[in-house]
């Protein structure tokens, strides 16, 4: 594996490791070709232009599965436990 990678998409170079680039299993190297800011300030950028699609996903999704709400509640519900233990 690579000592170091740089980001396609700011041009930063980073060590090739899980801790600044996401998994990528069709790779060469086994990451992604933009780094872990990069694709959180894509994923941001990508849901505030497309809130309505978004949206009309989910709700033609859980019209389709009624309890697929419940379990987003319940995922989001541990999630919200998961986060407090950890900053506490």
């Amino acid at each position: 594996m690579l000592d170091t990678k740089a980001c396609t998409k700011c041009g930063g170079s980073f060590p090739a490791t899980l801790e600044y680039f996401r998994q990528d299993r069709s790779s060469d190297s086994g990451l992604t070709r933009w780094c872990k800011p990069c694709l959180a300030e894509y994923g941001r950028a990508y849901r505030a232009a497309n809130r309505e699609k978004i949206n009309a996903c989910k709700r033609r999704c859980r019209s389709q599965d009624p309890a697929a709400l419940e379990r987003e509640r319940a995922y989001q519900r541990a999630y919200r436990e998961r986060r407090r233990g950890e900053q506490a």
